[in-house]
């Protein structure tokens, strides 16, 4: 019950908010305007980032009051480094629909966010061997893997924001093959993230 209602909320959220989201974008200026070579036939609302923001906080919000074993005490931390790159990447997201940013401010925002993560405990410090046991990292290269991590999700989901619900269906999909490798792993409070 406790992932469903975890679900609910940011399925709730993301689908009460996107259509004023997008009538607000359409109104302000944040859209595609449609060109013979687009797959849009007319202008595409953008910002579609907010609401998927805002139910990932509504769902993580939930998921912090509900009674889940959260036996890694540096947790909270973790959390907070996830919120707060999240955070900078709606913001460099925000900024890049209005007016498209070049790869290299998209680079840079991209590396602090994911720095910012890193920093408050995010990191990948081991991996399974496909032999059997687990490869772990020096702190150096769980910093490096975990950096070229994010940065390659980040990248990952802009790169498919050209089709509406494409980025948001490739996202839930990993979202759901993580969920599941967490729970294999006995990790309830990372899966509901």
């Amino acid at each position: 019950m406790i992932f469903l209602a975890v679900f609910a909320a940011a399925f709730l959220t993301a689908l009460f908010l996107t259509p004023p989201v997008a009538r607000w974008a359409e109104a302000h200026g944040f859209y595609y305007a449609a060109r013979a070579q687009d797959i849009h036939l007319r202008p595409t609302p953008r910002l579609g980032g907010i609401p998927v923001y805002v139910a990932f906080i509504a769902a993580v919000g939930l998921s912090w009051l509900l009674p889940v074993p959260r036996p890694d005490t540096q947790e909270p931390w973790r959390v907070a480094g996830v919120l707060l790159g999240a955070t900078i990447i709606l913001l460099l997201g925000i900024r890049d629909d209005k007016q498209p940013l070049s790869p290299l401010p998209q680079l840079a925002g991209q590396v602090v966010a994911a720095g910012v993560a890193v920093a408050l405990g995010v990191r990948a410090d081991f991996i399974a061997s496909p032999f059997g046991g687990t490869v772990d990292f020096p702190l150096w290269l769980s910093v490096a893997f975990t950096l070229f991590w994010i940065m390659g999700d980040a990248n990952t989901v802009n790169w498919l924001d050209g089709l509406d619900g494409l980025a948001a269906g490739v996202t839930v999909i990993a979202a759901l093959a993580l969920a599941l490798h967490s729970l294999r792993l006995g990790q309830q409070s990372i899966a509901l993230l």
